[in-house]
């Protein structure tokens, strides 16, 4: 049978009968929208499998243990297998908090008989008494769980609560606590015994005076049982006296103690500290010390502080020095006596350096003191610089604190022996610059490099003829002389010629070989006149070349060959290829008909208008072709009349075909209206829009459909100008260039502008405005 799709309801009727009663059938759709339903031939039908039987079900808990009723129930099927089948039981209620035997029954779907399932809940037989011990003040929990002895003879931790929520432990004693068990009608029972402190002893300690000392936080208890513990314990005073030579006695509270505990501490004092004898040298660096060595009251020594009046030692002056010394818990006064030896002796100082350098003086000298011992000491000298611009000896005086003598120095500056003139050679209009140091013989014998100031700051080497050159090297009374000897040019290697073609670029050589007066050949610069090659035109040029230094002129011989100039000219967008064979016109003069050309470039491109060149090489010759083809535009567009839009519709596409009034067909271009664009010369053919730009131009075409196939081909049909669309503003659809025009949606706001352009889109011919406001 058929059913429409709009009765649903009858189809699922339909459907859910047959597979109800195991009909099979399948479901065809057709284009047409209908559905049928198909009967399949029915198959044998084996007897359905039922339930033949299920077993009674005894389980057993422990009283207060959590049961839930079985979901399923193991049945036995008729066929003899076993299944897993829901169970619903009549009443879902389990009891487990007190003893019993409780029965269950069930019904499954199927199954006539009732499932029966029996809970056996076991009960507390007993529970054994508890008995602990601890020391007085230790943390105790009162047990959550006690053991307890099942109906079946098993053991079980149980629940239990207890008649008091926390133990007495600060009391000692023996306390019976009494608990509930759920399901249990005796009482739980926990003894705890509490056992005291019987006894803690005196605590004797011993400290040197002013050592830290922190009072003990525990003490060590005898138990009630003889056992030892340590028990916190409180003093009475929270910080021990130190300072002071003596014993005292602190006391101390311990809980659960009613005896106070004793701590009986002995500050030990100094007994003598001795005084100290130091013998130092004038200006040594030395510090009172910060500790001294003592004799305690128990006949030890130990290193106690000391603090000094006055606190800083007199090391600059010659003299017998007394300090005192204090140390806490000590009476008397310690004593320190400094004695500051002067300097015996400085010897004189002797150096040496060379004339103009730079001295500085030294910051300490040797110096002997009074027990015989060297030191380095620092010195002040009376003159600040040291003169070395003259040769000779110079003695200078200096001051060592402490020391009542001058300290003499006496320095020898050593002159220049002698400077050896120079001698140097270069080549003409060479690069030269003066030395700024020369090597000179000192007085004692060695050489060493000194500046040199020059009667001249530049040097002329354009002519042969030097004069001496003078310097003046500061300290030494002679002048220093420099000679220059100048290589001149004897001869320059000719340059015969050169040949090119013409309009070639070419380089006149900036360099020419030249013979040196010494034998040598090196390369020179070379000026020519003219200074540049001209190759424009055809023919023999000779340049002339003038080298700085060298009397005679170069000459140089330019052979330019001519050039083959062709013109041609082609329409905008047309097909050229270049020629491979042209009348050539020979290095003589003479033309060839039929040469072979080889071009720089092998594509031509006329999708710009202008003029374009073209370089080739003639087949087994050096001569060259230039071609200039002028890219020009066949028939110009005189005028373009657009439809006006005043306003533009909801939803409404606006394209080209609509603003030029074209006729649109299926698998053809556009054909624009007659009369809508003008061209300089008229034509009988049909004007179309190429939307596809398969032109492959600047922007889409307008061109005259030549072989009036409705498609632009290139080389075929004519191009006669491009056109474009410019959006400006909001619009809500996408915009792709436009090509195929843009759907106006409300909301839209702005322009939209349709310009048309001359053949190669480089100039602009006609436009319209839409405005676009909603």
């Amino acid at each position: 049978m058929s059913i429409k799709k709009t009765g649903k309801i009858f189809l699922i009727l339909v459907i859910t009968s047959m597979i109800i009663f195991n009909l099979p059938f399948t479901l065809n759709t057709f284009q047409s929208g209908l559905l049928t339903i198909n009967k399949v031939a029915a198959k044998s039908v084996s007897p359905a499998i039922t339930i033949s039987s299920i077993d009674d079900i005894n389980e057993t808990v422990y009283i207060n243990d959590k049961y839930t009723l079985p979901r399923t129930v193991k049945a036995t099927m008729s066929d003899g297998s076993t299944k897993d089948v829901r169970v619903s039981w009549k009443s879902t209620r389990v009891t487990t908090n007190k003893a019993d035997t409780y029965n269950y029954s069930g019904t499954v779907s199927g199954y006539s008989s009732k499932v029966k399932l029996t809970l056996t809940v076991v009960p507390i037989e007993s529970i054994a008494d508890i008995s602990e011990t601890i020391y007085i003040n230790d943390s105790y929990t009162l047990p959550k769980t006690v053991a307890a002895t099942m109906g079946d003879g098993s053991a079980k931790e149980v629940k239990v609560t207890w008649n008091k929520s926390t133990a007495v432990t600060k009391e000692c004693g023996v306390h019976v606590y009494s608990g509930t068990v759920s399901g249990y009608s005796n009482k739980a029972k926990l003894t705890l015994i509490v056992i005291p402190i019987v006894s803690i002893a005196d605590i004797s300690e011993k400290i040197y005076i002013n050592d830290s000392y922190t009072m003990p936080k525990t003490v060590i208890a005898t138990m009630g049982d003889g056992s030892t513990k340590e028990v916190k314990v409180t003093w009475s005073s929270s910080k021990a006296t130190v300072n002071k030579a003596g014993t005292t006695t602190y006391n101390g509270t311990v809980a659960g103690y009613s005896t106070k505990v004793k701590l009986i501490l002995t500050v030990i004092g100094v007994t003598s500290v001795e005084n100290i004898n130091k013998i130092i040298n004038i200006n040594d660096s030395f510090t009172l010390p910060t500790t001294l060595t003592a004799v305690m009251g128990d006949e030890s020594t130990r290193d106690v502080k000391v603090s000094w009046s006055p606190s800083k030692p007199v090391t600059n002056k010659v003299g017998t020095y007394t300090y005192n010394g204090t140390v806490s818990g000590y009476s008397s006064k310690v004593k320190l006596t400094l004695t500051v030896s002067p300097i015996s002796s400085i010897e004189d100082v002797n150096d040496k350096v060379y004339i103009n350098d730079s001295y500085t003086f030294p910051k300490e000298v040797t110096a002997t003191m009074s027990d015989g011992s060297t030191r380095a000491v620092q010195v002040k000298w009376k003159s600040s610089k040291a003169k070395t611009s003259e040769a000779g000896e110079t003695t200078y005086t200096g001051t060592v604190s402490g020391y009542d003598k001058n300290v003499n120095l006496k320095l020898t500056v050593i002159g220049i022996a002698s400077i050896d003139d120079i001698i140097e050679t270069i080549d003409i209009n060479g690069t030269y610059t003066l030395p700024k140091t020369i090597i000179a013989t000192m007085g004692d014998g060695s050489t060493k490099s000194l500046e040199v100031k020059w009667n001249t700051s530049k040097i002329d080497t354009s002519k042969i003829t030097q004069p001496d050159y003078l310097g003046t090297v500061n300290g030494y009374k002679s002048k220093v002389k420099l000679t220059l000897i100048i290589n001149s040019i004897t001869s320059i290697s000719s340059i015969v010629s050169a040949t090119v073609n013409q309009y070639d670029s070419y380089t006149l050589p900036a360099t020419v070989t030249a013979t040196m007066s010494d034998g040598r050949t090196k390369s020179v610069e070379v000026k020519w006149n003219p200074s540049k090659a001209k190759t424009s035109s055809k023919g023999k040029t000779t340049y002339t070349g003038t080298v700085g230094g060298y009397d005679s002129e170069i000459k140089f011989t330019l052979n330019v060959n001519p050039i083959t100039l062709l013109t041609h000219s082609v329409n905008f967008g047309d097909n050229y290829t270049l020629p491979t064979k042209v009348d050539a016109t020979m290095s003589d003069g003479s033309i060839k008909k039929g040469v072979g050309v080889i071009w720089d470039i092998s594509e031509v491109d006329t999708s710009k208008l202008g003029k374009q060149t073209y370089i080739g090489k003639l087949n087994g010759y050096m001569n060259k072709v230039k071609l200039e083809l002028t890219v020009k535009e066949e028939n110009p567009i005189k005028s373009v009349e657009f439809k006006e839009i005043e306003k533009p519709k909801y939803s409404k596409t606006f394209n080209y075909a609509s603003i030029l009034k074209a006729e649109e067909s299926k698998d053809k271009d556009p054909v624009i209206t007659k009369g809508v664009i003008t061209l300089t010369s008229s034509t009988s053919k049909k004007i179309r829009l190429d939307i596809n730009n398969t032109a492959e131009t600047k922007y889409n075409i307008l061109y005259i459909d030549q072989n009036s196939d409705g498609h632009y081909d290139k080389g075929t049909d004519q191009i006669i100008g491009q056109f474009t669309i410019i959006i400006k503003g909001k619009f809500a659809n996408t915009y792709n260039g436009l090509v195929d025009g843009i759907k106006v949606a409300p909301g839209d706001d702005g322009i939209l502008v349709f310009r048309v352009y001359n053949v190669d889109g480089s100039k602009d011919k006609a436009s319209t405005t839409i405005n676009v406001e909603f």
